[in-house]
């Protein structure tokens, strides 16, 4: 229901790569949305999903968004990683994690990845033309738009393709603890 602050620091570079374009694949996000539309030109929302829906589900919701898109970044959070891996799993597109930066060329991208603790910083590249990047917490600076884009709806009835994981049950986090993403 609320947008993170990792998802903001993605809009961010999503921005500086290009024209870039927010999908939110959950039904009744509306506050999420003009939130995010703070930091990206243009945000979807796909309201064929259910709030709780599997990441199969929305990723699915996603890959039928992807027409004459060529890259999609998503936050390297437990639930961005899970999604990561199922449109990799629909669209066939490779897979760069944890990245610490990325820049484009205008026809590719390279992403920066941090390795062996910090001590090696690799540059990587896709062999194809399009890829899905995870963008690690805390590695770029969230910079609102100086006005909010606009924020569009659809509602896809996308099926996910990929068996769902089942899910054994939720356990809500606590309150007031900082998140160990946005810890110093």
């Amino acid at each position: 229901g609320t947008l993170t602050k990792l998802s903001t620091e993605v809009a961010t570079l999503a921005r500086a790569l290009g024209n870039a374009t927010g999908v939110i694949p959950a039904a009744g996000a509306d506050a999420a949305a003009a939130e995010f539309a703070r930091f990206l030109p243009s945000v979807v929302i796909d309201g064929g999903v259910a709030p709780d829906g599997t990441a199969s589900e929305r990723a699915a919701a996603i890959a039928g968004a992807l027409d004459g898109v060529t890259h999609v970044l998503l936050p390297a959070s437990p639930d961005g990683r899970d999604l990561a891996g199922a449109l990799s799993a629909l669209t066939g597109w490779g897979v760069l994690a944890n990245a610490t930066g990325a820049a484009s060329d205008g026809a590719s991208i390279t992403v920066e990845q941090s390795v062996f603790g910090g001590k090696l910083v690799t540059r990587s590249t896709f062999t194809g033309a399009s890829g899905i990047v995870t963008i690690r917490p805390n590695t770029v600076v969230a910079e609102p738009l100086d006005a909010a884009g606009t924020v569009t709806s659809r509602h896809t009835t996308a099926t996910a393709v990929i068996a769902p994981v089942r899910t054994g049950g939720r356990i809500e986090a606590a309150g007031a603890a900082v998140s160990i993403d946005d810890a110093r």
